[in-house]
């Protein structure tokens, strides 16, 4: 018979933890900020965000574009971050130009444009094994879609380019839909928005009735945001002098869109054509670019049905020309840049009461009325 060693056993407990791998937690991912610089030169500013909001500027940035200016004043969603791949896309008149993102928000490798003509709104639809991404071609009236691959190579779609309304500005994505908004420069007002159901091979389907345009007004898109969950779609008004925001349902079969109840809504600023910022939270900002030194900020909360009320009075950005705006997806960040006063600033937000609260500000040189896209990311 074998005598119980109690040494032993200690001896030998301690063997085997220490043959079990410490756990080890997974690093959360950082969050970054990018500012696309339409311009020429054509350039993404990129930023670190801890979480109270204090940026740091990464390495190597401005980061430049192979591309020159798409000659858009305002946030024409120029740019669009693929979570799949890690990879980020802009646009210009030469085409759509790709970077490789590290883990910590560097960006290399800025591949050549593909398509050769001026694109605007860019959008991605990241698939379980393929990354689409779309843009839309302004002057021809139409949505280009690519395929990409993990080095930023880009293959346009065999089915590809697919018709939109009139002049095609601002694009966005959600699951498997896309929207295009549809400026008709050719006539002041009259614009409408184009609705797409994403095929499994990237190939675009339009929505029955598609493009959507307001009967008996004449509203002016330059750009689109629908809901992270996909349900609702909102188009500020950029018309000057028109205090508005559009908002349609999306058909959830067919991607169709109906006007809201109470669309359009007040968003009580003079302007709005500084567009939306929208995230997981219910409050929406609405903003107003152009003014004598005061950028007006309006939050407004999102009801159940879509519908959209101000809360709280409007607000001062504190700089000259908010060109471009984006909340982090849960809502508790508001980020803008300012060609005006060549800064990027961020913002703490009480989704209570909508109050903003400046949190930091870098400088930045930003050619003027070139801001076209702000977008919050993590890589």
């Amino acid at each position: 018979m074998h005598r119980w060693n109690p040494a032993l056993a200690v001896l030998l407990a301690l063997g085997a933890a220490a043959s079990i791998p410490p756990r080890t937690e997974a690093a959360p991912h950082p969050t970054v900020l990018y500012v696309h610089d339409n311009g020429t030169p054509n350039r993404v500013y990129g930023f670190d965000v801890n979480t109270a909001g204090i940026l740091t500027a990464l390495p190597g940035s401005p980061y430049p574009l192979m591309n020159t200016s798409g000659s858009c004043q305002g946030p024409c969603e120029t740019m669009a971050f693929s979570d799949r791949l890690r990879l980020l896309f802009a646009s210009g008149a030469l085409g759509l130009c790709s970077f490789k993102v590290a883990s910590t928000g560097v960006l290399s490798g800025g591949s050549p444009p593909v398509g050769g003509v001026r694109f605007l709104g860019v959008a991605v639809v990241d698939r379980s094994n393929k990354t689409f991404v779309y843009a839309a071609e302004v002057d021809a009236d139409q949505i280009r879609g690519y395929e990409a691959q993990v080095n930023g190579t880009m293959t346009e779609l065999p089915t590809s380019p697919y018709p939109s309304g009139v002049n095609p500005s601002g694009l966005c994505a959600v699951r498997n839909r896309l929207f295009a908004a549809d400026a008709n420069e050719a006539v002041l007002g009259d614009d409408t928005i184009a609705a797409y159901r994403v095929q499994n091979d990237g190939s675009l389907a339009a929505a029955p009735g598609s493009p959507f345009g307001v009967p008996g007004s004449e509203p002016e898109f330059q750009t689109v945001n629908a809901t992270p969950d996909g349900k609702f779609v909102y188009a500020a008004d950029f018309s000057f002098e028109e205090a508005f925001v559009w908002g349609f349902r999306v058909n959830a079969t067919t991607a169709a869109l109906s006007a809201l109840p109470g669309s359009p809504f007040d968003d009580g600023l003079d302007e709005s054509n500084g567009g939306l910022a929208l995230s997981q939270q219910s409050v929406v900002f609405a903003f107003r670019f152009v003014g004598a030194d005061v950028d007006d900020v309006q939050a407004m909360r999102r009801k159940p049905n879509g519908g959209l009320v101000k809360i709280g009075a409007v607000q001062d950005a504190g700089v000259d020309r908010a060109d471009g705006s984006a909340l982090t997806p849960n809502g508790h960040l508001l980020g803008i840049a300012s060609s005006g006063s060549d800064v990027v600033r961020t913002f703490s937000v009480n989704n209570s009461t909508g109050v903003l609260t400046v949190r930091d500000t870098k400088p930045a040189s930003l050619a003027d009325e070139a801001v076209t896209a702000v977008i919050f990311a993590r890589p």
